[in-house]
């Protein structure tokens, strides 16, 4: 089972990972609404200053795809962690996205943890696209 995502890290990482790229919180928010989250300045702030306290995948995600590195919030050798690129998730958000299943030679253990917490989520999507425009 996947160790839970410790905020307090995530917070300071993004801080870091911003202030390296020299960018403010708008411009952080800019560039995660542009990889397609939609996400305002403010909420990154509460991030960052801790007043956040759990976030969804999808938005972890956007964040990795933006800084173009994974985030992990362990103290582990990352030499023998298994890890799955930022584009390997965001090749199954978009199969998710056009109702396709995740293909055997991609299911290695974990992108398939990352499948199964995104996959109700497309489909209550795809339901209520249906009802909405069909």
């Amino acid at each position: 089972m996947a160790e839970p995502l410790k905020i307090d890290k995530l917070s300071n990482w993004v801080k870091e990972k911003r202030d390296k790229h020299g960018w403010s919180i708008e411009t952080l928010a800019r560039e995660i609404t542009n990889k397609g989250y939609p996400i305002s300045s403010n909420k990154i702030w509460r991030l960052e200053v801790g007043k956040i306290k759990k976030i969804d995948y999808e938005f972890l995600i956007r964040l990795e795809a933006v800084f173009q590195e994974q985030f992990t919030s362990t103290e582990a050798n990352h030499s023998t962690e298994k890890v799955v690129s930022v584009e390997a998730v965001l090749q199954l958000i978009d199969k998710l996205q056009k109702g396709e299943t995740l293909p055997p030679e991609k299911r290695q253990p974990e992108l398939l943890l990352i499948y199964e917490k995104l996959q109700p989520t497309f489909e209550k999507l795809r339901k209520l696209k249906s009802l909405l425009f069909e």
